[in-house]
């Protein structure tokens, strides 16, 4: 991971800086310290919300010009080992 994590879920320490965590009120919710949090494990990724920064801002830019292959590997692409083989396909198609 790296600037951009996900949230509604307990936070990975890959995350950069994770340090600035400490103190964060959802750090003291319950619901959002598991694995999967306020998702259901079967939802995917395209039902997660990040965390606003460049991926999202770019997302938000392009969304309606490009295919959802493309979108979602830029949009993910701070998780991109996970995410390359669910969109290349696609996005090789476009």
């Amino acid at each position: 991971m790296g600037d951009t994590y996900p949230v509604g879920c307990r936070y990975s320490d890959k995350v950069v800086f994770p340090e600035f965590f400490e103190g964060h009120p959802d750090l003291f919710n319950v619901r959002y310290q598991t694995e999967t949090g306020v998702y259901e494990a079967s939802e995917g990724p395209d039902s997660v919300h990040l965390s606003w920064g460049h991926e999202e801002y770019i997302y938000s830019v392009v969304k309606d010009g490009l295919p959802g292959g493309a979108l979602s590997m830029h949009r993910f692409h701070t998780f991109y080992e996970d995410m390359i083989a669910r969109y290349l396909p696609q996005t090789l198609r476009f």
